[in-house]
C-alpha cells in the first residue's frame, strides 16, 4: 500500500513540476491562476500541495486519475487505458478488401494492413493541415513499416524497412516475418509493373504521377526507389500515398479472385496492422480483434505498446435516423468513423443537442470541401459559358445561412484549402472578369446559357458519392433547375462511383474534396495525361504549369507553378461549386481517446484524454 501512495505522490509531483515549468502556456495560465493580485507561484504550490494531500489521504482517487503529458498538446491528460471495445457507425460497406481497386474499402482494413510511412502524432496540432487520408508534410510524418529513409542523390531513394514486424497468424502467411521484397512486390502490383501483373491499379493516377524508374529490394530489409526526374515530394508520395497498403504477397496470390488477383474475401485478409477482422455481416458489421503480436508503440507514449483496445466493432447504417437513433439509445459510442458528414447537417446537429445532453460533441472546421466538377471533354460542359452560368446560380451565401446556419466559410479559393496561403491568389486579387462570376445571379446565369445554344436549358447527369453529404448535392440540383439545367442526381457508392467518373458516365461530378497537405497531389488531376484526371481537363497551357511544378527544384520555385496552376484552373472555371467549407460536427457518448486515431482527428475531444481507444492505424 505504502509503494502505491509513494507512486501516486510521485506523479503529482511530476504533474505538479510539469505545470510549473510551463506557465508561460496561455491555457495552463488561464486555468491555474484565476485570482487576481496573488502571487502565481504560491497559487501553484498551493494547488500542487492540495493535490498531494488528496493523493495521500485518497490513494485509490489518485489511481484512478494518473495523469500523463501530452506533446502534441502540450498539457496533462489521463493516463492511456488498456482494456474495452467500441461500436461505431459507418455508412456505406466497402465491396471488397483490396486497396489495389478503387474503393476497396480503405477505411475497414486500415486497421489491419499498413504503409510505409505514418502521421507523426507527436507534433503539435497547429502546425500543419491535419487532414487524415492525404500526405502531410515529411516534417509531420514518421517511419511506420519503414523506420527510416535517406535520400542518396537526386534521385534515389533508399526505405529502410523495420525488423521485427509479423504479418498477422493465419494462412498462408502464418505470421512471418515482413521484408523488403513484400513492399517491392506491393508496389509493383500497384503500379503494374514486374511479371505477374496485367494492369497498374485503378488507384495508380493517385500515386501523384511519380516518374519512378525502378523499385528494388536490395536486402532482406532496403527497398531502393529510383527515379527518371526528381520530385521534391518523392518521400510523401512513396510513404503515405491513401491506398498503398501492404498485404502478404501469398495472401492476394493465394485467394484474389479474377484476372488481377483482387481480394474479396474478408476471411483472408491479413496485413500487419493492431487489429484483425473476425466477422463480418454483409451491410450489417465488421468486428475486429486486437493483435496480440503488433509491432508498434505509442508514439506519444513510447512506454506502451498498442493497440490499447481489445477490439471493435462497426455497424452498418445507410439512413441517418438509424445512426442516431442508434447513437441515443448507446448502441453505437462515436459518429466518427469515416464521415464527419454524419452531423453535418445543423438541425440533427442542434436536435441532437437539446435532447441528448449527456452525449459528448465535438465541433471542428471541415478541411473538406463541397465542390462540384463537370465533364469537360463533352457538350455541354466544354463551354466556358456553362461553366460561368452554373456558378452564377448558386446562392452560396443563402446556403451558408440557412442550411448551414451561418457557419461556413464559402470564399472562393481555386484549388487549394485554408491552409495554403503563398500557394493561391488571394480571391480579393482576382482579375474582375472572374470574381463577378461568383456573385449569385440567377437571371445572367440564363442568359449565358442562352449564348451557349441552350436557351431552354438542358438534362445532365450530376453522379455524387455516396459518402459525401446526399442533401447537398440535391441542394445544389435545385439551384441549377432554377436556371434550366435539369440536373438529375445519381448516387453513387464505394467502387460505383469512381468507375462511373473513370469511364465518363456523368455531366457533373459531386464530392466532399479532401485538402491535401500536399499541393501537387491536387493539381495532379488537371493533368491531361493523369490517370487521375476525372474532369476530362486538355488544356495545354495548364499541362505546362503543372509539369514546371513538377520538375521545380526547390520549394519557392515550386509554389510560384503551383499558383499559375491554381489561376488558370480559376479563369476556365475547371472547378466551380466556392469550395464551400463548413463547420463539422461528430459525436460520442463521452469516449476518450478518438482524437488518437487518424480516420477521426478532426473529431477532436476535449484535451483531456487519449485514453482507452487510442490506435495509430
Amino acid at each position: 500500500m505504502f509503494r502505491g501512495i509513494l507512486d501516486n505522490v510521485l506523479s503529482g509531483m511530476k504533474a505538479g513540476f510539469k505545470a510549473i515549468l510551463n506557465l508561460e502556456h496561455p491555457f495552463a495560465r488561464r486555468k491555474m491562476f484565476i485570482q487576481k493580485g496573488s502571487s502565481k507561484l504560491s497559487t501553484t504550490l498551493l494547488a500542487l500541495i492540495v493535490g498531494l494531500i488528496a493523493l495521500w489521504v485518497f490513494p485509490s482517487a489518485g489511481m484512478a486519475k494518473k495523469m500523463v503529458w501530452d506533446p502534441s498538446i502540450k498539457n496533462m491528460v489521463d493516463a492511456p487505458q488498456y482494456g474495452g471495445s467500441l461500436t461505431l457507425a459507418k455508412k456505406d460497406p466497402g465491396q471488397v478488401f483490396d486497396t489495389w481497386v478503387s474503393g476497396g474499402a480503405a477505411g475497414e482494413i486500415s486497421g489491419i494492413v499498413e504503409k510505409l510511412g505514418i502521421s507523426d502524432w507527436s507534433q503539435p496540432r497547429d502546425s500543419y493541415a491535419l487532414v487524415s487520408g492525404y500526405m502531410l508534410p515529411l516534417f509531420a510524418m514518421r517511419g511506420a513499416l519503414a523506420e527510416g529513409w535517406e535520400q542518396t542523390d537526386p534521385l534515389t531513394y533508399t526505405f529502410y524497412i523495420r525488423k521485427g514486424v509479423h504479418f498477422h497468424d493465419k494462412p498462408p502467411a502464418n505470421g512471418r516475418e515482413l521484408t523488403a521484397k513484400d513492399i517491392e512486390w506491393n508496389y509493383h502490383r500497384y503500379l503494374g509493373r514486374g511479371s505477374g501483373f496485367t494492369k497498374q491499379s485503378p488507384q495508380a493516377g493517385q500515386f501523384g504521377d511519380l516518374p519512378l524508374e525502378s523499385i528494388t529490394a536490395t536486402d532482406k530489409y532496403t527497398i531502393v526507389f529510383k527515379l527518371t526526374e526528381p520530385r521534391l515530394n518523392a518521400p510523401n508520395v512513396i510513404m503515405d500515398w491513401y491506398n498503398l497498403f501492404i498485404f502478404p504477397p501469398e495472401t492476394i496470390q493465394q485467394h484474389g479472385e479474377g484476372e488481377n488477383k483482387v481480394l474479396k474475401n474478408w476471411t483472408h485478409l491479413a496485413g500487419t496492422g493492431p487489429f484483425e477482422m473476425t466477422d463480418r455481416q454483409e451491410a450489417v458489421s465488421m468486428t475486429f480483434k486486437k493483435n496480440p503480436n503488433y509491432w508498434s508503440n505509442d508514439e506519444k507514449f513510447p512506454q506502451n505498446r498498442l493497440p490499447y483496445l481489445d477490439g471493435f466493432r462497426v455497424l452498418m447504417m445507410a439512413e441517418s435516423a438509424s445512426y442516431i437513433a442508434a447513437l441515443r439509445s448507446g448502441k453505437v459510442d462515436h459518429l466518427g468513423w469515416q464521415g464527419q458528414s454524419y452531423l453535418q447537417n445543423v438541425d440533427q446537429y442542434e436536435s441532437l443537442k437539446r435532447s441528448n445532453p449527456e452525449l459528448v460533441f465535438h465541433e471542428y472546421v471541415e478541411r473538406s470541401n463541397y465542390s462540384f466538377g463537370v465533364n469537360t471533354s463533352k457538350a455541354p460542359f466544354n463551354d466556358i459559358r456553362v461553366r460561368q452560368a452554373m456558378q452564377l446560380s448558386l446562392d452560396l451565401e443563402t446556403i451558408k445561412n440557412t442550411y448551414y446556419k451561418g457557419i461556413g466559410d464559402i470564399t472562393p479559393r481555386g484549388l487549394y484549402g485554408l491552409e495554403f496561403k503563398g500557394f493561391y491568389v488571394p480571391f480579393e486579387e482576382w482579375p474582375e472578369e472572374v470574381k463577378q462570376y461568383h456573385t449569385y445571379d440567377p437571371e445572367r446565369a440564363k442568359k449565358l446559357l442562352a449564348e451557349a445554344g441552350f436557351p431552354d436549358g438542358f438534362k445532365a447527369n450530376y453522379v455524387s458519392y455516396a459518402r459525401s453529404d446526399p442533401s447537398w448535392a440535391e441542394l445544389v440540383a435545385e439551384y441549377f433547375r432554377q436556371v434550366g439545367i435539369d440536373a438529375r442526381v445519381n448516387v453513387k457508392v464505394g467502387a460505383a462511383f469512381g468507375a462511373a467518373i473513370r469511364a465518363g458516365n456523368f455531366g457533373i461530378m459531386g464530392n466532399i474534396s479532401g485538402v491535401r497537405a500536399d499541393p501537387m497531389t491536387q493539381v495532379g488531376r488537371y493533368h491531361s495525361k493523369s490517370t487521375w484526371n476525372a474532369s476530362q481537363v486538355n488544356d495545354p497551357e495548364l499541362d505546362a504549369a503543372i509539369d514546371a511544378a513538377k520538375a521545380a527544384s526547390n520549394y519557392d520555385e515550386q509554389r510560384k507553378y503551383l499558383k499559375e496552376v491554381d489561376q488558370i484552373v480559376v479563369n476556365k472555371f475547371y472547378t466551380s461549386g466556392g469550395r464551400f467549407f463548413p463547420s463539422g460536427r461528430c459525436t460520442s457518448r463521452g469516449s476518450k481517446g478518438l482524437a488518437a486515431k487518424p480516420a477521426w482527428a478532426a473529431c477532436k475531444t476535449s484535451p483531456s484524454s487519449p485514453a482507452s481507444g487510442s490506435t495509430r492505424s
